[in-house]
């Protein structure tokens, strides 16, 4: 169908490590392959990190901050809300 947006809410959810592996994998092969944007909602920050070019980062209902992996990684406000402090 050659999509040029996918939307996708959570797409890893409840999956073991494994079996994100293989999700991550496809969505990037897709990207790669038909040139569409994801725009993904994700809460596992692991996910987020590997798979996301761009990032918004909402709390509360608020955009907090926006970057790329670095700047989000290395933004204190996103650590205490998401990462529980760790860099």
């Amino acid at each position: 169908m050659q999509p040029k947006l996918l939307l996708l809410d959570e797409p890893t959810a409840g999956m073991a490590v494994e079996e994100k592996a293989g999700v991550l994998s496809t969505i990037k092969e897709m990207t790669r392959q038909q040139g569409c944007t994801v725009f993904l909602c994700e809460h596992d920050m692991r996910v987020i990190f590997e798979i996301s070019n761009t990032i918004w980062v909402i709390h509360n209902g608020q955009v907090v901050t926006h970057g790329n992996v670095n700047s989000i990684r290395g933004n204190e406000t996103v650590r205490k809300i998401y990462l529980g402090g760790k860099n």
